[in-house]
């Protein structure tokens, strides 16, 4: 590696402020307002949706993470339902990507409404989280 570009690694991870456990709580919490604000929308956007399934993504990673750090039944449950949510949105975009490549939707622009499966699974995740 070039000097300066080990410099640059170097006062990167020199830098580094690790999360506190009230910091990752209010990042959770923020994810989750964040699909709540896109639920309460009758319509969305392929873009609003993919940002949705993105946070499902993230939520997924977390959870196969407890998972092997915190083996349970419970989080075992929790990774599946989201893993399930997260393959079931993917679908979804794979569908909304084809109408943009066949521009018959503008991937920005046109708004739908979500699949009701796809709604009650993100709603009843969200449900589950406090305010």
């Amino acid at each position: 590696m070039s000097k300066p570009l080990y410099a640059i690694a170097v006062k990167e991870i020199e830098g580094f402020k690790p999360s506190t456990v009230d910091g990752f709580r209010q990042y959770i919490k923020n994810e989750i307002n964040f699909i709540r604000l896109n639920l309460a929308k009758d319509e969305i956007t392929s873009h609003e949706f993919h940002d949705m399934r993105k946070v499902i993504s993230r939520q997924v990673a977390m959870y196969d993470n407890f998972k092997t750090l915190y083996p349970s039944a419970y989080h075992q449950s929790i990774s599946k339902f989201v893993s399930t949510l997260n393959g079931l949105m993917g679908s979804m975009h794979d569908e909304l990507i084809a109408k943009k490549f066949n521009k018959t939707q503008d991937y920005y622009k046109d708004a739908f409404v979500m699949p009701e499966e796809i709604r009650l699974r993100l709603k009843e995740y969200t449900e589950k989280y406090d305010y």
